[in-house]
């Protein structure tokens, strides 16, 4: 009985491809195969019958209790069971029209000729007016197009002045003006070089505050779209002929890559042209400077708080923490990192073999753990139950005193507070180190504590700590709810891979890389600060290059996968600070099988499958895996990574 089922059960199948359209509960596909087999003159089964079949039609099938049209979850579950299911998507004329609206919108926006439009300029305006087609069902923005206007949408590759031929898409709509947008500013006339440095710098501070006038060549573009800047309305095509233009010897740039890496930055004054609305002081010189951060909430009967920065780097969050007070002549933040680094646990806390005492991998780990803890006592607020993370206790019974030295004569200084947070190092007999805080002993300045000094177990200054706290020291910052998180689950599949991500973030991937497959015509040798867009541009336009990168890239992600089954080590759990979440890395070996370039970056879901967001480099990698623990790795170690990185550089390439 069991075998004749399982063939009127794949009798059945054939008919999924229209099923997203015409059923709507599985009970409805049960009621199909019993049709079947009333026709066949046999008895009807049950659903755990029909289900018993499918298993052993298709072991790894996934029973769901609801499909639902156009849904990409459903269509993945029924392709497990039959694999060569393709979604209907038919919109409803209410989500028809939406979409035609949103669609219209946005297209005011892009330039066009003759009604062709760069998809490459089309895929961020659509997303940015609500338009998502995956969600909507459709594998592909022509379909989707196709589907909305309900015509023809012919695509074709078109030559564009000065890159590569691109892929654009005629869309039938008739064009009409952009809706001014909320916030937005009318854009100042071209012969006005005042008005248009000012409108570039305000717009840069309010999209990058933690730029401080440092920003990456590759994110200019996209924030000035957003933004509704349009440089070629002032006569240029490229971003750096534009800031040359208008700012001068003021703009400068910096590569901050490495060799055949290139990752270009621009220096612009947005302080000075900020300052002029907004109270930043210039400095001296006109040179670029930071703007002085806000000061956070003091206790009560303190100097009045200013409002929270909205976007502030995990350093500037600890500078506004505390006051670093400088020790034998040496900044200091850098002399409090050096003493850390001499009570923890030995470690590598650089980049290579060569030790250029800065110690840029401890000094990214304090920042974003501290970032961390900030962010676990803030999810608890009003919580009577909750330890907070960053604990502060009084001074109430003068337990804990700081030695100022007048004219050699020691003074003792009772601060009215002290504050505390386990760092999560560890010293040589493997006790917490604690960072130790004491209230600002100057009133009049806007840090609402001190830094003291770092303590492990062997320190004097531990029982000092035992007598303000005793034993409620706080706990170190928690990323994982379970160890099950940390392990690769070797039954699951990648699921899906965002590729537009990876290529749009092409400055990932090694060179070598790159050039062996990408475009044929491109220009590899070009270090200016578009190099990489006008790549991503170029490789997304073709499809012979776009696929071509893609099979590679999977070929090693098959290699990497057969290496973790065979030793589940392989897959390094890291926190994601982009996605206050725990990720896991697999190796990706792309130009050599015995060198690792690159790390692929995997989400656990609900169901049986990971999904692959993008790729880091090693040392984005190795920062974010050591917030967990140091990596016991044979592929991702900090001696095999070369170079540095700063806090800021990590920190931003994170957001993506």
């Amino acid at each position: 009985m069991m075998e004749e089922l399982i063939e009127i059960v794949k009798q059945t199948y054939p008919t999924l491809p229209a099923l997203p359209g015409n059923f709507r509960e599985k009970r409805a596909l049960l009621e199909a195969v019993n049709v079947r087999l009333a026709e066949a003159g046999r008895t009807a089964v049950d659903e755990p019958t029909l289900n018993e079949a499918v298993l052993a039609i298709a072991p790894g099938a996934r029973f769901e209790n609801e499909y639902y049209r156009g849904d990409g979850a459903t269509v993945a579950a029924l392709r497990m069971i039959y694999p060569g299911c393709e979604a209907v998507v038919v919109l409803t004329e209410e989500a028809r029209r939406a979409a035609h609206g949103q669609i219209v919108g946005a297209l005011a926006r892009i330039p066009a000729e003759d009604g062709w439009y760069n998809m490459i300029d089309l895929g961020p305006v659509l997303k940015e007016a609500g338009f998502d087609y995956k969600r909507l069902g459709f594998k592909t923005m022509t379909a989707a197009m196709q589907h909305v206007f309900g015509c023809e949408c012919p695509t074709a590759e078109r030559p564009v002045e000065g890159k590569q031929p691109q892929r654009f898409i005629r869309i039938p709509v008739e064009r009409r003006a952009a809706p001014q947008q909320p916030g937005r500013r009318e854009a100042p006339a071209a012969d006005d070089r005042e008005a248009v440095c000012r409108a570039v710098c305000r717009i840069l501070h309010e999209a990058m505050p933690q730029g401080a006038g440092c920003y990456s060549m590759t994110r200019l573009v996209p924030v000035f779209r957003a933004a509704g800047f349009d440089i070629a309305a002032y006569g240029h095509k490229r971003v750096k002929d534009f800031l040359e233009g208008y700012f001068g010897d003021a703009f400068r740039m910096e590569d901050r890559g490495s060799e055949g890496h290139p990752n270009i930055f621009a220096w612009l004054p947005v302080a000075r042209y900020v300052g002029a609305a907004g109270g930043t002081e210039t400095p001296k010189g006109g040179a670029p400077a930071r703007p002085a951060a806000p000061a956070p909430a003091r206790p009560a009967g303190s100097a009045k708080a200013a409002p929270k920065n909205k976007r502030q780097s995990a350093f500037a969050k600890m500078m506004d923490f505390a006051f670093f007070k400088p020790q034998g002549g040496e900044n200091g933040w850098t002399a409090a990192i050096r003493q850390l680094a001499s009570t923890a646990l030995r470690e590598n806390w650089y980049y290579g073999t060569t030790d250029p005492g800065t110690y840029p991998i401890l000094n990214n780990y304090l920042l974003m753990t501290f970032e961390r803890l900030l962010a676990e006592d803030k999810a608890h607020e009003g919580d009577a139950a909750w330890k907070t993370k960053i604990r502060v206790r009084t001074n109430e019974s003068r337990d804990f005193f700081v030695d100022r030295w007048k004219e050699k004569v020691r003074n003792r200084v009772y601060p009215e507070r002290v504050a505390v947070f386990n760092t999560g190092l560890v010293d040589h007999l493997y006790e917490p180190i604690y960072a130790v805080f004491h209230s600002n002993l100057k009133a009049e300045d806007r840090h609402p504590w001190m830094f003291w000094q770092f303590v492990c177990s062997t320190d004097t200054a531990r029982q000092t700590l035992t007598r303000v706290f005793g034993t409620d020291l706080p706990e170190a910052a928690h990323y994982y709810n379970s160890t099950l998180d940390l392990v690769y689950d070797v039954r699951k599949q990648i699921g899906s891979v965002n590729w537009d991500h990876i290529i749009d973030h092409c400055e990932r991937l090694p060179v070598e890389f790159l050039r062996d497959n990408g475009p044929d015509r491109f220009d590899y040798d070009r270090r200016d600060s578009s190099f990489y867009q006008d790549l991503a541009a170029a490789i997304k336009s073709t499809p012979r290059v776009y696929n071509r990168i893609k099979n590679r890239i999977e070929d090693a992600m098959d290699y990497a996968v057969k290496r973790v089954r065979w030793n589940f080590k392989t897959a390094i759990p890291i926190y994601y600070p982009g996605r206050e979440q725990i990720s896991l890395l697999l190796p990706l070996a792309l130009v050599d099988e015995d060198r690792i370039d690159v790390a692929l970056v995997l989400e656990a879901t609900g169901s049986d499958a990971y999904i692959a967001h993008t790729v880091l480099t090693l040392k984005m990698a190795y920062t974010n895996a050591r917030l967990i623990t140091r990596p016991d790795s044979d592929w991702l170690t900090s001696e095999t990574i070369q170079g540095s990185s700063s806090e800021a550089e990590i920190e931003s390439d994170m957001e993506e």
